[in-house]
């Protein structure tokens, strides 16, 4: 005999099976708490949920030119920018001149353009831009 576990808000009547099921489902009726410490906003949909958190995320600066990042490791790897000498990668096929100050970029590079592998497609309503890495992807469209 499989136990019905009915929704108690009033004038719902959802019924479940699982104890787990009926928890989640309760989420609709009571929304979603923001943890944030002296945040009380409180969404509907947990869509909803996940865009007010971007307003939470903490962004680091760099010292020199102003520019944001989510975290000290891009601030960190921005900041080569600024130095007086750095290294270059040269794209080592014939013909091509482009030159770029991170290895990965270069190997993006190689990818997307000598190779022609782009197959991490962009999500991103209306965008669907192809690229060679899926980070790449995650950075064309931030979720931030």
């Amino acid at each position: 005999m499989s136990l019905i576990i009915r929704c108690s808000y009033e004038g719902c009547g959802r019924r479940f099976s699982q104890r787990g099921h009926l928890k989640r489902h309760e989420k609709v009726h009571k929304g979603y708490s923001c943890t944030a410490e002296g945040c009380s906003f409180v969404a509907k949909t947990w869509t909803e949920m996940t865009n007010h958190n971007k307003v939470h995320i903490v962004r680091v600066q760099c010292d020199q030119c102003k520019k944001t990042f989510r975290d000290s490791w891009f601030r960190k790897q921005h900041q080569h920018v600024h130095c007086k000498e750095r290294m270059v990668f040269h794209c080592p096929r014939d013909g091509c001149t482009r030159s770029y100050t991170t290895a990965f970029n270069l190997q993006s590079h190689i990818l997307s353009f000598h190779e022609e592998q782009r197959s991490f497609i962009c999500t991103h309503p209306g965008c669907g831009k192809s690229f060679s890495m899926k980070v790449m992807v995650l950075s064309y469209h931030p979720p931030y």
